[in-house]
């Protein structure tokens, strides 16, 4: 079942500073032309065509804790929440020391890594398609099943899912990798100009 959901979540990662990272730039780009598409979180989650979670992690976390009625009322704020596009912080952690809340079936351990990984302060957006917890059954797969049951068809199984954004609200500069010549510069600037972002500078 694990393996199941985490095959039909899509990740899109981000870094949170004001610097650029040096470390980033030469893991990403290396010697080759690169650039970096600078936004906020705020104009992110503005920009995301589809409804976007407030705080899924926070509010799986109170789940976790709550009980009687309170816990009633949770889980149904949690349902609320499964449908929309979850972003967040990722949390850094000792897995030797705090187990990640729910993570077996939760969103939680998407917005988890270990310590190590602290420096690249990564910022995500997490969608998993609705397929993810429709069960195989009678010689259908999940997929299948999903679209027969709902009149939806999904198109799973690629390598990635497209989410419509507006791009004149995403874009606020667009970085070139050090040491990029005039003439990427150039090209840039052209295709920032024509059909990216109007109010975006490079």
């Amino acid at each position: 079942m694990r393996n199941r959901r985490d095959d039909k979540t899509y990740i899109n990662c981000w870094r949170l500073g004001k610097d650029e990272s040096a470390v980033f730039w030469n893991a990403y780009v290396g010697d080759e032309y690169g650039l970096a598409v600078e936004t906020t979180v705020g104009d992110f989650r503005a920009a995301i065509e589809m409804d976007v979670s407030d705080g899924y992690v926070d509010l799986y976390r109170d789940y976790v804790r709550s009980e009687g009625s309170e816990r009633v009322e949770r889980q149904e704020q949690l349902y609320d929440e499964l449908s929309k596009l979850q972003m967040g912080a990722v949390e850094y952690t000792d897995y030797d020391e705090a187990a990640i809340p729910g993570s077996m079936f939760s969103y939680s351990r998407y917005f988890h890594k270990r310590n190590a990984f602290e420096d690249e302060a990564e910022f995500r957006a997490v969608f998993e398609d609705d397929t993810a917890l429709t069960p195989e059954h009678d010689g259908h797969d999940s997929v299948q099943l999903h679209g027969l049951l709902t009149g939806t068809e999904m198109h799973v199984g690629e390598p990635g899912q497209y989410v419509s954004v507006d791009a004149d609200r995403l874009v606020n500069q667009i970085i070139l990798a050090p040491g990029s010549p005039e003439s990427f510069r150039k090209i840039g600037r052209t295709t920032l100009q024509r059909t990216w972002s109007r109010r975006a500078s490079l």
